[in-house]
């Protein structure tokens, strides 16, 4: 996990407990099987909906705990970073 956490950390992101809407702000959520196996990361939209890929043009989107399970394990971190000129990378 600390990889991961590291490489969105370059990426403006930093470890929050919050995993709620903010305005100005976009949300990642790494799913583990324990906190030194990451499987998964889904991002939060501005709707305040997560969306995952889940293969070659295959979004999905979720709930935090619909994605939780034996096959990602279930949400260890949530990360947040501020929103580059007021908009999302990725909507």
């Amino acid at each position: 996990m600390v990889g991961w956490v590291k490489l969105f950390s370059i990426h403006g992101y930093r470890e929050t407990d919050n995993d709620g809407l903010e305005d100005g702000f976009e949300r990642i959520a790494i799913y583990g099987k324990s906190p030194d196996r990451p499987e998964h990361v889904a991002r939060q939209k501005a709707s305040g909906v997560w969306v995952s890929k889940l293969g070659k043009g295959k979004d999905i989107e979720h709930t935090l705990a619909g994605l939780e399970g034996e096959l990602y394990g279930r949400v260890e971190k949530i990360m947040k970073r501020k929103c580059k000129d007021g908009r999302r990378v990725l909507e």
